[in-house]
């Protein structure tokens, strides 16, 4: 009888046997759906850029944002929250231009914020690669935060990247991220350029085209360094260089260009870049000591040395120079250098690489 009564009292009422086998049912279903999204290429690999390219144009209008090719080496389902993917790799178009991205290894915590769940997601990368024609970014380790409550905003932070742009290095490259509807910006950011810095901040608008803002300040660059890189430019002017730098393109062409930049200590100068400015010096034996130097390819020494550069037009830059030595003095000196000027070919090329068409 006793026993009988025990039973009774263990029985579940019949609202919350429904319950538990509908939460038994839900439960299952998230684990199944789980192993099929992270164990079935077809699903996250096949379906994911098919869903990701019909929801960007939705949420970003005008968005040209299109994945090509998505593949995991590996991945790793801790149930329910997180997962982990080794050997990540991604190929996208935007406004025609076609990038890879790829990381050694991706630690995703907090997915039930995909499904609407007002929870933070955590994503931690190791060696993030990004190929593109304008650069490539390599090395880099990337953390992110995002929070389903703040609307539209995700930051994170990158570490110890390394940036390729044509035969130019930038290292160690470090800086918070903060992303937002079609724009990502890096600031602070900080990165070494050979022997010195780069300090600033720098603007990415992805929406319509790969547009880009730089400003940033140069300090302590050890020229003759670049010279082993491309002889034809940077064998002109010997020196440690500083200055500060505003840039703004599309791609690889620039629409605008403003730079102040200088040597404030020992620098030299090839004295063939001094002939437009030959007019400024009166007759005498220090002219003609340059128009010796210049005909003969020699460097004129100087001991402070300042140059404000700036795009005039797709032809053309504006170089304002100031330039002290025992030789010669100019203040403010001013000149439009045509990409036509005989400077040396490799330094109109030079030129011409900055303005774009």
């Amino acid at each position: 009888m006793s026993l009988n009564r025990g039973i009774k009292i263990m029985s579940l009422p019949g609202p919350f046997k429904k319950i538990l086998k509908l939460f038994s049912v839900i439960f299952l279903s998230i684990f199944i759906l789980g192993i099929l999204l992270l164990k079935t290429p077809l699903i996250l690999e096949g379906l994911g850029p098919f869903v990701l390219n019909v929801w960007l144009p939705y949420r970003y209008p005008g968005c040209r944002f299109k994945i090509e090719q998505l593949s995991i080496g590996q991945k790793i389902y801790h149930f329910p929250e997180d997962a982990v993917f080794h050997d990540f790799d991604l190929v996208f178009k935007l406004a025609g231009e076609e990038y890879h991205i790829g990381c050694r290894r991706a630690d995703i915590r907090g997915l039930s914020v995909l499904l609407g769940a007002k929870k933070i997601m955590r994503i931690d990368t190791e060696g993030v690669d990004v190929l593109a024609s304008q650069g490539h970014l390599s090395n880099a380790n990337l953390k992110f935060l995002y929070n389903e409550t703040i609307v539209d905003y995700i930051r994170g932070t990158m570490t110890d990247a390394i940036l390729q742009v044509g035969p130019y290095k930038l290292q160690d490259m470090k800086s918070r991220i903060f992303i937002y509807p079609g724009q990502v910006v890096f600031e602070p950011f900080s990165a070494g350029l050979y022997s010195g810095s780069v300090l600033g901040k720098i603007t990415l608008d992805y929406r319509y085209a790969p547009v880009y803002h730089l400003r940033v300040k140069l300090a302590d660059i050890d020229l003759k360094l670049l010279e082993e890189i491309n002889p034809a430019v940077f064998s002109q002017v010997r020196g440690v260089l500083a200055g500060n730098l505003m840039i703004d393109g599309v791609g690889n062409k620039i629409r605008s260009l403003n730079s102040l930049l200088e040597i404030r200590e020992q620098g030299f100068l090839k004295a063939a870049l001094l002939s437009p400015f030959i007019s400024y010096i009166p007759p005498g034996a220090i002219r003609s000591a340059m128009e010796t130097l210049i005909r003969d390819g020699g460097y004129l020494p100087f001991h402070e040395g300042k140059v404000h550069l700036e795009r005039v037009n797709s032809q053309s830059l504006r170089a304002v120079v100031t330039l002290r030595s025992r030789e010669v003095n100019l203040a403010d000196a001013q000149i439009v250098i045509n990409l036509d000027t005989e400077l040396g070919e490799g330094l109109r090329a030079f030129l011409r690489s900055i303005p774009g068409k």
